[in-house]
């Protein structure tokens, strides 16, 4: 494993997907209804107010405001969310945004739904952001596990200084576990990581390949 260089797996799409959701407010016309970012950041900032004392009446009403601007449409309500997190970093906006997610409801069908198909695609504070959500699934039963060890190793991977021979056979026996996992998502994401780069596991290809799941088979291109 070539452990000197940080490993990114981004694609055209999330290279568009990121050049949308940042488009800032200035370059939207004046009259023209807010981005569903500028209307998080409200919301969120409310949030944080009532935690410091204010009363927050304004929240439900607020939130329920924002999901208008997707339209109703909650997986892509999710992602901005998702959004939103990854490019405001610290407490308060994670908390806020998380108290979002709660106050949606949002089931643990449509987060693997909406956020599967972007693991793998935009940088890594994205896929931070990703994995932490994931990582509230309940099913199926040890999910949040799965989720802390792929988050382990991609701070190893992702990493720019060279990773000692210990570091570098642990990712490839992780690497190796995890393309097992009964976690058709996590089987997902060493699919993905494979394909990109498969000088870190041809055997681990070729089983991925004729997965059971067949959104794996084609990550690993089966």
């Amino acid at each position: 494993m070539n452990a000197t260089r940080p490993i990114r797996i981004i694609g055209l799409v999330g290279l568009l997907a990121s050049a949308i959701l940042y488009t800032t407010v200035s370059a939207v016309p004046a009259g023209t209804p807010q981005p569903p970012q500028t209307r998080i950041a409200e919301v969120v900032k409310a949030i944080a107010e009532a935690n410091r004392g204010g009363n927050g009446d304004e929240i439900p009403a607020m939130a329920d405001g924002l999901l208008q601007l997707t339209d109703g449409d909650r997986e892509s309500l999710l992602l901005e969310l998702v959004q939103y997190v990854a490019g405001h970093p610290g407490n308060e906006s994670a908390m806020g945004t998380a108290l979002l997610i709660d106050y949606y409801g949002f089931t643990d069908d449509e987060k693997i739904e909406a956020l599967t198909p972007q693991i793998g695609i935009g940088d890594s504070r994205i896929q931070d952001a990703i994995w932490d959500v994931l990582g509230t699934v309940d099913r199926p039963e040890g999910a949040r596990e799965s989720v802390r060890r792929v988050q382990q190793l991609e701070r190893l991977l992702l990493r720019t200084e060279p990773a000692s021979p210990q570091e570098a056979d642990s990712a490839l026996r992780e690497i190796d576990e995890l393309s097992r996992d009964e976690i058709w998502w996590i089987r997902l994401y060493i699919a993905q990581l494979i394909r990109s780069h498969p000088d870190l596991g041809s055997d681990v290809a070729k089983r991925l390949r004729t997965d059971p799941d067949p959104r794996v088979r084609r990550a690993a291109g089966g």
